[in-house]
């Protein structure tokens, strides 16, 4: 009796609190700054940057609204096979051109060097330290990055801006710039090569009829090769 009382409670908490957020647009707002600012709040602190208190965010906003992770995007695709191929493809020639050109021509533009993510010397010929960066990149990157980026706050910016077809443009240039600061890395190259890759994971995002798992792969793939690259990596 007390289970099914606490049941109903909740249930009238979250439809009293999902009717009043619905629609609002300043609550919206202050969803997409919350996003947009954590990572900098963890480089003050000087924490690890990290996705899971903007996966819980996002489970919170969509729960409240009575939506969930598979309504944006997250539902099985109509061919795997094609998603894989297509993601891994793109991922592929993404990071020949990043490694031949694009790179290269950022930070001489910039006159920076490129920062090191991964301790390259801990990485090298390590299987076990490879394998669980491996699970760590689909878990929290291809995965969490992509549910959190493209689902929660591409979503949220398109709410926010009108639903319409140039609220969707504005809302991947803006998601593409927060996923850029989001990774705490304040290098020019850096976030102008970050923008860059996001803007091509929301466009297969939007190109599958905002299907998730076509950008999940492409970030998982491209990921998986630079850090492949590190571990293959003679010196």
């Amino acid at each position: 009796m007390r289970l099914s009382m606490s049941t109903q409670y909740l249930s009238f908490v979250r439809d009293q609190i999902g009717g009043l957020i619905q629609n609002n647009k300043l609550i919206i707002a202050v969803e997409i700054l919350v996003v947009a600012l954590f990572p900098l709040f963890l480089v003050l602190i000087q924490m690890p940057g990290t996705i899971i208190p903007l996966l819980l965010l996002g489970w919170l906003s969509l729960w409240l609204r009575h939506q969930s992770w598979k309504g944006i995007g997250l539902r099985k695709p109509a061919s795997w096979f094609q998603v894989i191929l297509i993601g891994s493809g793109v991922a592929v020639v993404g990071v020949y051109l990043s490694e031949k050109a694009i790179s290269p021509l950022l930070l001489r533009l910039t006159g920076e060097t490129q920062p090191q993510v991964i301790e390259p010397d801990s990485l090298r010929g390590n299987s076990l330290y490879f394998s669980f960066l491996l699970v760590g990149i689909w878990l929290l990157a291809a995965v969490g990055e992509e549910l959190v980026y493209r689902g929660y706050v591409l979503n949220r910016l398109v709410d926010l801006f009108g639903c319409s077809k140039a609220a969707w443009g504005i809302g991947l240039l803006v998601s593409s710039l927060m996923f850029s600061f989001g990774h705490g890395i304040f290098n020019q190259a850096v976030i102008i090569g970050g923008f860059l890759i996001g803007l091509v994971e929301g466009g297969l995002y939007l190109a599958s009829r905002r299907n998730l798992w076509l950008s999940i792969v492409f970030h998982g793939a491209w990921d998986t090769i630079f850090l492949t690259l590190f571990f293959l990596s003679p010196s």
